[in-house]
């Protein structure tokens, strides 16, 4: 039994043209995450002095000074990243390489993040472990909002944070611990959900080229220039019926 197939005029000259449509928004997907590079490098040194700075007096300096060089390391390998995308070509710049770029990037600033829940966090220091599951929900929810263009750049920063926090707390080994890793991981997986569905919605929303779209709002017009007449019609019909009422009624 022969199945129907698609006009061989229409399927070749869709489907290229549909694909290279993808392709430009996936790349502009990656500038606006290189667009918010830079915010994200800046702010990750800002978060991370203080934060150090709290930690001098509940582990050892050479503890603090290591992770502290580490993120600074992470921050300059992120900038010259930014910086060598920005240099290159507009051809360059399509590539899928410079996504895959910047996504181990983000993986080494979440590593940053993720050894300060492990090795900062006493539970004999009530202010101490507070401040620092602040610090670390602040920075997963503005990493969520600057890396959300890509969901492989989300889930890289996101999601080993909030594992290694709710493991650290759960070592611990008392009940209020554990109550707090598990908010930790419904939090983690309530704010990926959310997101995934959002970016998911996107992606299913169809890509017009700028001819389809022309096309799309001329045929639109069409019905809309046909309820304008029609209503310029009944306008004219009715004061002629009206000037015939005046008419007559000076007649009498």
């Amino acid at each position: 039994m022969n199945t129907p197939s698609a006009p061989p005029d229409v399927l070749p000259s869709t489907l290229p043209a549909t694909d290279q449509r993808r392709q430009q928004v996936r790349a502009a997907e990656t500038r606006l995450l290189y667009e918010n590079g830079t915010t994200g490098v800046v702010a990750s040194i800002l978060i991370a002095l203080p934060l150090a700075y709290s930690q001098r007096h509940v582990v050892s300096s050479s503890v603090v000074s290591t992770w502290f060089l580490f993120v600074l390391a992470v921050a300059v390998v992120r900038f010259v990243i930014a910086r060598r995308y920005w240099s290159a070509s507009s051809g360059e710049i399509d590539s899928r390489r410079w996504n895959n770029a910047f996504v181990v990037g983000t993986a080494l600033a979440s590593a940053t993040w993720a050894t300060a829940a492990m090795m900062f966090y006493q539970s004999g220091q009530a202010t101490n472990g507070t401040f620092l599951m602040f610090v670390l929900g602040g920075v997963m929810l503005g990493g969520a909002s600057l890396l959300a263009a890509r969901p492989e750049a989300f889930v890289t920063f996101f999601l080993p944070i909030g594992l290694l926090t709710a493991t650290r707390l759960a070592l611990e080994g008392d009940e209020e611990h554990w109550m707090m890793a598990f908010l930790v991981i419904i939090f983690t997986a309530a704010t990926i959900a959310t997101t995934s569905s959002s970016m998911a919605t996107m992606a299913a929303m169809p890509i017009f080229s700028s001819d389809q779209a022309s096309d799309r709002v001329r045929g639109m017009g069409s019905p809309m220039r046909e309820t304008l007449s029609d209503m310029d019609r009944s306008k004219r019909a009715a004061r002629r019926r009206c000037l015939q009422m005046r008419w007559c009624r000076r007649a009498a």
